[in-house]
C-alpha cells in the first residue's frame, strides 16, 4: 500500500515567522527611539557639565577676592550662565 501526504501552504512564510518578523521590526523602532533619547541626554549632560565647570571657575575667582572690574565680569558671566540654564531647562523639559 502506498500513502502520499501533501502539505499545502499558501505562502512560504509561516504565521509564526511573520509574527517574529513584526516583533523584530517593532524592536528596531524602539531601539532607534532609545538611541535618540540617549543622544539628547548626552547633549544635556555635556551642557550642564560645561555650566558646572564655569561655576567652579567663578567660585575660584571669588575665593581670591575681586576688584570692581572683576566683579562686573563675574556678574556678566553669572547672567550668561543663568540664560544657559534656562535654555537647557526649556529645551529638555517634557511638554
Amino acid at each position: 500500500m502506498r500513502i502520499d501526504v501533501y502539505v499545502h501552504q499558501a505562502d512560504s512564510t509561516s504565521s509564526l515567522e511573520k509574527k517574529v518578523d513584526l516583533v523584530i521590526t517593532k524592536l528596531g523602532g524602539i531601539m532607534a527611539k532609545v538611541d535618540e533619547l540617549l543622544a539628547e541626554l548626552e547633549k544635556a549632560n555635556t551642557t550642564t557639565n560645561e555650566i558646572a565647570n564655569d561655576i567652579a571657575d567663578l567660585i575660584a575667582k571669588l575665593a581670591n577676592g575681586l576688584s570692581a572690574a572683576e566683579a562686573a565680569v563675574v556678574q556678566a558671566k553669572l547672567a550668561e550662565l543663568q540664560a544657559k540654564l534656562e535654555g537647557v531647562a526649556a529645551t529638555h523639559t517634557p511638554s
